[in-house]
Formats: structure tokens, sequence, C-alpha cells
């Protein structure tokens, strides 16, 4: 897992997820957060959903396979 700060280690246990920063994609610049996926572990991504869900984005990338 990358470093993260003590209090986005609080957040991360606490909440579920903790955001990192803002990114460019192809829509433009989203924010991005770390969460725990139950496969992966920690990763982190961007919510992919219109109401906010977060994905695993190695999960995604697995079922493209």
């Amino acid at each position: 897992m990358k470093k993260y700060s003590r209090w986005q280690r609080v957040l991360i246990a606490f909440r579920g997820s903790c955001p990192t920063e803002y990114r460019e994609i192809k829509e433009g610049y989203v924010m991005h957060y770390v969460f725990k996926c139950p496969i992966h572990g920690y990763v982190e991504g961007y919510a992919r959903e219109a109401n906010g869900r977060l994905i695993c984005p190695k999960c995604i990338n697995n079922k493209d396979e």
C-alpha cells in the first residue's frame, strides 16, 4: 500500500474510503479515492457510477478478460 497520512488511514478505517487527489481522465479532472477491495486489498480509483459508488479498477479489468 502506498504511504498515506495517519488522518487518511483513520478515514479509510471508519468510512471505508478516503479522497487522495484530483487526476485527469478522459472526462476531465475527477477526485480519486483509496478504498479496500475484498479481492485486491487497498486500491485507488474514482466513482464510476452516478450514485458515487467506488468500484475496484482491477476487478473491472479482470471482467474484460
